[in-house]
């Protein structure tokens, strides 16, 4: 995934000498905003969660689900610290109908890939690890371990980085950035739907066998116990809600808006399209700065760690 990933690839952009943001520059100043806010809402959500992870390390870092947080928490972090505040000043730019390099796109188009790509495989790999240990998790201890999930994360990151160097290499740029969208963009988002999907026929399985234990003459199940069964349930089913509403929600329609820029010629010249694409890559940002909050600081022992952290601070 690129902050730019649609039909206008840089080579196209050059030859024709404005690109679609130049055309629908009502959008330029908006955007300079939306960047300049979520720049530091996305450092601190994710900045704090880094350093209750360094501070709490033992405790923490003990499971491999954590290291994929961990990982998603580092991408989430360089992205709010260096790549939206690139992009809020993309957008000032051109605000202000001034022009910028070629290499300063692919500097920020590399490094979207980078950030962005590898945070969402992070978040891709914690969402396939949830599923194991729900409904596999005899077979989930033995699979899923903290070295594999460490070369599961070091093989991401140096893939995604490898990928963006392509940028600066003769391949035509409009070829990596469509390799980006099917290999990486598409894969993953498909990837992700069907975790969720998966988690959500493995919870309601879970309660399909509770309710017939439940049910079970031989049960002797008292009242408290069936209803913190029934919490958990409902407690599943939230969390599968917020996964899929921060994750796939925000990526999907971008997504399918970006095929149709590359693959349909009148969508390319259809100026609403271009419009709402341009939105709706802005509004997959905001996933960066929820991140921390749907995969951390709703539990308890992140919230405990770091309240320990600032305490041992003070």
């Amino acid at each position: 995934m690129s902050f730019e990933t649609s039909n206008d690839s840089f080579s196209h952009q050059h030859q024709q000498g404005q690109t679609p943001l130049q055309r629908h520059q009502m959008i330029a100043l908006p955007s300079a905003i939306l960047f300049t806010c979520l720049a530091p809402a996305t450092v601190l959500g994710n900045g704090f969660l880094l350093l209750t992870f360094f501070r709490n390390s033992p405790s923490l870092l003990r499971t491999p689900s954590n290291f994929f947080i961990f990982s998603m928490a580092w991408a989430n972090f360089l992205t709010g610290f260096v790549l939206q505040p690139l992009l809020a000043y993309n957008y000032y730019t051109l605000y202000l109908n001034e022009t910028f390099s070629l290499a300063f796109r692919k500097v920020m188009s590399a490094f979207s890939i980078v950030t962005m790509n590898a945070s969402i495989f992070s978040v891709c790999a914690f969402s396939w690890d949830s599923f194991l240990a729900l409904a596999r998790p005899i077979k989930h201890r033995k699979w899923v371990t903290i070295r594999r999930a460490k070369v599961v994360i070091a093989c991401v990151w140096i893939y995604q980085i490898g990928f963006a160097s392509l940028l600066f290499t003769n391949i035509p740029l409009s070829l990596v950035l469509r390799v980006d969208l099917h290999l990486n963009t598409t894969f993953i988002s498909t990837l992700l739907l069907a975790c969720y999907v998966c988690l959500y026929k493995a919870v309601k399985q879970r309660e399909r066998k509770r309710e017939r234990s439940f049910s079970s003459p031989r049960a002797q199940m008292n009242f408290k116990t069936r209803k913190r069964s029934t919490k958990l349930e409902q407690r599943m089913r939230v969390i599968i809600f917020l996964f899929t509403l921060v994750t796939t929600i925000p990526i999907l329609p971008v997504t399918v808006v970006w095929h149709l820029t590359w693959y349909c010629s009148e969508c390319q010249h259809n100026q609403q399209l271009v419009l709402a694409e341009k939105v709706l890559n802005q509004l997959v940002f905001v996933k960066f700065v929820l991140d921390p909050f749907v995969y951390a600081w709703r539990l308890e022992r992140y919230r405990k760690a770091l309240k320990r952290m600032l305490c041992c601070n003070n």
